[in-house]
């Protein structure tokens, strides 16, 4: 298996597909885990600059908020941080900050002044449930460290290692292994998918990797996933609208710039002497991905709700020598569609049709306006 970001190493785990409804992902509370944390505060105030009231006042602010609080002055080494160490049974995540001559109090990434109690228990808290990485929301990989997320991306690297084309969305879902990870519906997501579940892919995702093929079928019923950290460090796929989660996981990755698009897709770069009748777009497109030998995946759902039927919209392309990329480029541009070379997490090349971001289908008429159009042309 090749996976193109070389920090990466494939592992070995065992292809099983979990479907946990959502009241198994609350079996973890936050407030189990935040009662086997212990929380130390300390802050650094120097000798100098820093009015010795500050210290009292933020010893009041603690005692408020129910915490305590070390104030001391600081060693040449110290410095704010956030780290943890497991005791026996226990979590111990230590907290450093740093008071600053404008009296206020900052943390890594978080700064907060005596007026800011509230805001204070809330981080306070936030560390005792999740621990020293914080809470996962609104942070970048979803929250997770460089070593979890490439955790993930292994484990969503491995192959479909069978055929998908023709098949339920239920039955696609249970064939795209996805190693140790669990598959977790969140209750936004759970009817969307119950209505879905028995309609046919006509794509054929064999050979793409996990990651690539999970969040294009969910696509196609509207969802997508991110991997979702839970308070004890369990990493699960969330499940979700897609209008809820406008960072989810995506079909497949840009192409790096060290890669040539005829490294990726070679097949698309083969030149033969052909032309295409007018047929329908979705019928050229399968025999464009078998002559290539090319996955290209189609995004009918947001066509679809362009107005943009793949199985209406008729294509040509004059005869001569040319390459398969072009005939794909000309047709799809001419149904107000776009084209990307992307790769998936094993590296893998493919094709990603999906609408024009700003084409918006023609307002359609009312029958008064067809009436005043026929008219003025008899006139």
């Amino acid at each position: 298996m090749r996976i193109q970001t070389g920090f990466f190493m494939a592992l070995g785990m065992v292809s099983v597909c979990l479907f946990v409804p959502v009241a198994e992902l609350l079996a973890q509370s936050p407030a189990a885990t935040a009662d086997k944390t212990l929380l130390e505060v300390e802050i650094l105030a120097p000798a100098i600059g820093i009015d010795p009231l500050m210290a009292q006042t933020w010893r009041k602010v603690f005692e408020e908020i129910g915490e305590s609080v070390r104030i001391r002055q600081p060693l040449p080494s110290d410095a704010p941080k956030v780290d943890e160490l497991q005791r026996g049974p226990f979590r111990l995540v230590r907290v450093v900050g740093e008071l600053d001559r404008t009296g206020a109090v900052t943390f890594p990434g978080k700064t907060f002044r005596t007026s800011q109690s509230r805001q204070l228990a809330e981080y306070l808290q936030e560390l005792k449930i999740y621990g020293a990485q914080g809470s996962p929301v609104g942070k970048p990989l979803w929250g997770l460290t460089k070593e979890q997320f490439e955790r993930v991306y292994v484990q969503l690297a491995h192959p479909v290692e069978e055929s998908t084309q023709g098949e339920t969305f239920d039955v696609i879902l249970q064939r795209i292994p996805l190693g140790s990870l669990k598959i977790v519906f969140h209750s936004s997501a759970e009817e969307l998918a119950a209505r879905t579940r028995s309609d046919i892919l006509d794509d054929e995702l064999k050979g793409l990797t996990a990651g690539t093929s999970l969040a294009f079928v969910l696509s196609q019923q509207g969802l997508g996933f991110h991997p979702q950290r839970l308070p004890g460090g369990e990493i699960r796929l969330m499940v979700q609208s897609l209008v809820d989660i406008p960072d989810a996981w995506p079909v497949g990755w840009p192409l790096p710039e060290n890669r040539r698009r005829d490294e990726v897709v070679p097949g698309m770069f083969k030149k033969v002497e052909t032309g295409v009748n007018e047929s329908p777009l979705q019928v050229v497109l399968k025999v464009l991905e078998s002559q290539s030998g090319t996955h290209i995946l189609l995004d009918r759902r947001a066509c679809l709700e362009k107005e943009l039927d793949p199985d209406v919209i008729m294509v040509s392309y004059p005869r001569r020598k040319t390459a398969w990329s072009l005939i794909l480029s000309h047709v799809v541009v001419n149904s107000h569609m776009t084209m990307h070379y992307r790769q998936d997490e094993a590296g893998t090349g493919f094709m990603f049709v999906n609408p024009f971001a700003g084409y918006r289908p023609p307002e359609k008429k009312t029958p008064s306006e067809k009436e005043t159009n026929t008219s003025e042309r008899q006139k």
